[in-house]
């Protein structure tokens, strides 16, 4: 029996949203500043931080600071291997 409070059901949720399954899928393969996640997607800048911020919650996404520059990428890289099976999944 699985416990009530099982953290893979955090992680799902937290990527339960076309924009963070969509920053998921992009942070997999690089990693990009908050302004050039917004330029990627149709929403604004304040919004892209708050999908940031469910999913560095989660565990998903982290950051790496460079001078006065802070990135984000996956922390999480078996997730590439869990998309790209719902990709085919759903084709």
């Amino acid at each position: 029996m699985l416990p009530l409070k099982d953290p893979r059901v955090g992680i799902l949720k937290a990527m339960a949203h076309p924009v963070r399954l969509g920053l998921v899928e992009t942070l997999a393969s690089r990693r990009l500043r908050v302004g050039e996640l917004a330029n990627l997607f149709p929403v604004d800048r304040t919004t892209i931080s708050k999908h940031i911020a469910i999913l560095r919650e989660a565990g998903i996404l982290e950051t790496v600071r460079e001078g006065r520059e802070i990135y984000y990428r996956l922390a999480m890289p078996c997730l590439s291997d869990l998309l790209g099976c719902l990709r085919r999944m759903t084709r």
